[in-house]
């Protein structure tokens, strides 16, 4: 939790006591009410950010559970698993990332939908009210989750052949049509936002002409090269999912899964069309677990349910788990050396009795992942670590100081006054200014 957005998002949580949505992204509410709620009850900052953590991993376990355990949709609660693993190694110490929340939303609206449309009874009122608010819980979470989410739909209204009798099916139609709408609302607002927007710039740049290129473009290399290395057992996944559409005749699943598959690796390729190494793993991890969701939907939706022998599919999700936690455990030592360094750092400040402090960049740049967050995380680490001169730590590549007024904290996006720091957790030195420090 000493990463980057989850410290930062903490942060900004426990000094307004509210939420506090990046691009208009509400889906978070779930996992955001549980610092909220912490920083209202006056818990130790500890406390908040264990109650933050665990939100991820509860509203993940409760969908799989209500889907798997209460509606009986193994395949969709399976399909979530699946989803958190397979794709996954250093994202998993990234766990805020609305992308997931959105994902795991989809899973329970769908699977709440075809619970209510397999029932026979007619949709209530308070039912359709439910499915619109997890659907917008679910596109409002990310832009990205709009394609898994039209895939899914559309998959399995062929699949439950829905698609044969789709003209008597208006409940269908009049949620393909609320899907579309709000797609467009997300995109329209995402393209207005400043963060969303810059990744969208590249969009404007689709053409037939760039197909080409986009798939041999530097990112796509990289990727390739992970597939080889890392993620062999999804390749292996996805080979049994078009060879068992293929065996079984489903061809318009195999066209539906293909497509789906080539669109998204399209967009994401164009998106970000550069190489990438370590540091951002963690981001573009993010960015294709959504391709897993759609490439093992046909083995989990569809073709699991034709195996003869169960244990065949029992050892498949043995596998996933297995492969998923070695994975996990590589980048755990990753994580672990930027929190040891971390803590090494705020301590040797905190013993030179540094508060407010710059350090230099070119001494301390290497082993961070990413560096932004250092202001928030020291501030933070140093109140778990009971300082009561707490301190925050910011890399800079001046050679001399800026100049700022005592009573400023130093955020990683903007100078905020320390009055507005919430007292009962973050303590700053107001009487002394930012100091340049050498620590070893």
């Amino acid at each position: 939790m000493l990463f980057i957005d989850p410290a930062f998002l903490t942060f900004e949580i426990v000094n307004t006591k509210w939420f506090v949505f990046s691009e208009h992204r509400y889906g978070a509410w779930f996992t955001q009410s549980f610092p909220m709620i912490g920083s209202w009850l006056g818990l130790s900052l500890k406390g908040i950010l264990m109650l933050y953590s665990a939100s991820f991993y509860l509203l993940y376990s409760a969908v799989m559970w209500i889907v798997g355990n209460r509606w009986r949709q193994y395949g969709l609660a399976t399909l979530l698993f699946c989803y958190n693993i397979l794709l996954v190694s250093d994202v998993f110490f990234w766990p805020n990332n609305e992308v997931h929340q959105g994902i795991a939303w989809l899973i329970l609206w769908i699977g709440y939908f075809r619970k209510l449309s397999h029932r026979g009874d007619t949709i209530s009122i308070l039912e359709h009210g439910f499915l619109v608010a997890l659907l917008c819980c679910c596109i409002s979470s990310h832009l990205l989750v709009l394609i898994p989410l039209g895939f899914l739909w559309a998959y399995l209204m062929i699949a439950d052949g829905r698609l044969a009798k789709l003209r008597e099916l208006s409940t269908e139609w009049c949620y393909s049509i609320l899907i579309g709408l709000l797609a467009y609302i997300k995109y329209s607002i995402s393209r207005s936002t400043y963060y969303d927007k810059q990744k969208l710039s590249n969009l404007d740049t689709i053409s037939l002409s760039s197909i080409s290129d986009t798939f041999q473009n530097g990112h796509a290399e990289t990727v390739s090269s992970l597939l080889i290395q890392d993620y062999q057992l999804f390749i292996v996944l996805g080979l049994m999912s078009i060879i068992g559409l293929m065996y079984s005749r489903r061809w318009l699943l195999l066209t539906l899964t293909s497509i789906s598959s080539l669109v998204y690796c399209y967009l994401i390729l164009l998106t970000f069309p550069d190489a990438f190494d370590r540091s951002l793993l963690f981001y573009m991890e993010s960015e294709w677990m959504c391709l897993s969701l759609i490439v093992v939907s046909p083995l989990l939706l569809t073709l699991v349910y034709k195996v003869k022998h169960q244990s065949i599919a029992l050892g498949v999700l043995l596998l996933v788990m297995g492969s998923g936690y070695m994975a996990i455990q590589d980048s755990n030592q990753l994580f672990t050396h930027r929190l040891d360094k971390l803590t090494s750092l705020t301590e040797a400040i905190h013993q030179q009795s540094g508060t407010k402090t710059l350090l230099r960049n070119q001494d301390h740049d290497s082993g961070w992942i990413m560096q932004w967050g250092l202001p928030i995380e020291s501030l933070i680490l140093s109140n778990l670590e009971g300082y009561a001169e707490q301190v925050s730590f910011k890399l800079y590549a001046g050679d001399t100081i800026p100049t700022l007024d005592s009573s400023i904290f130093l955020t990683p996006f903007k100078e905020i006054p320390i009055a507005q720091l919430n007292s009962n957790y973050f303590t700053l030195d107001s009487v002394s200014t930012y100091q340049l420090l050498e620590v070893d």
